[in-house]
């Protein structure tokens, strides 16, 4: 049985010690006003936290809840048929915000609900996620026979807790969840060094990715 939004969003927000609500809706692929209600409820409900950091809402898992599984935390009060209906309601107005919230979007500016600030590098600008798969591609372009283990002597998986900056692929798709992965998985991003194949993690809010960014600007890159 596919899982309810809420039910998504739970086991989302679990993965990350914290998650800002873009990376929610990445990996939910849900935006809008559905998103906004669903999580304003399970904070209402004391089932995740949300606080605000630099100007940004920041959301992790209750205390009172963390460790329980989804079935524990999610008790349905509607029948499968209401239950269905309710989903595929959400998914329509999902896509038929989409537009809207498209429109808002600016380079380096954040339109005070989702972080949508983005950096330079090499006159280019990126998301977040972006941004760290240009920046390990680069370094990776000018070390024709570097192996991983060499790699991650550069960017160690401590730069981002549980997933770590890069994985080889096999290693990367154990830590899909909900059907979504937690790395850049298009053939077109997948990096290729001396002994293996790997992938770069899409994971990435204001807070955790300042330990990369101060790893790869001691490397030289600059990054703005």
């Amino acid at each position: 049985m596919s899982k309810t939004l809420k039910e998504k969003i739970i086991d989302v927000v679990k993965a990350s010690s914290s998650i800002d609500k873009k990376t929610i809706s990445e990996s939910t692929a849900t935006k809008g006003i559905v998103l906004e209600g669903a999580l304003s409820k399970l904070v209402k409900d004391k089932i995740i936290i949300v606080e605000v950091k630099d100007g940004e809402k920041i959301y992790s898992i209750s205390s009172e809840i963390d460790g329980s599984s989804t079935e524990e935390v999610i008790i349905p009060h509607i029948s499968a048929t209401k239950k269905e209906k309710k989903e595929k309601l959400e998914d329509e107005i999902a896509v038929a915000g989409e537009n809207t919230e498209k429109s808002k979007t600016s380079y380096g500016k954040n339109d005070g609900k989702r972080d949508m600030r983005k950096f330079r590098f090499k006159g280019e600008h990126h998301t977040k996620g972006g941004l760290v798969h240009a920046v390990i591609t680069e370094f990776v372009s000018k070390r024709k026979n570097i192996s991983l283990a060499k790699l991650k002597e550069s960017f160690p998986d401590e730069l981002l807790q549980r997933f770590g900056v890069v994985q080889e692929i096999a290693k990367a798709k154990q830590f899909a969840s909900g059907g979504r992965d937690r790395y850049f998985m298009q053939d077109e991003r997948v990096i290729k060094l001396k002994d293996k194949r790997i992938v770069v993690c899409n994971q990435w809010t204001s807070e955790n990715i300042k330990p990369f960014l101060t790893a790869a600007r001691k490397l030289g890159f600059d990054i703005r």
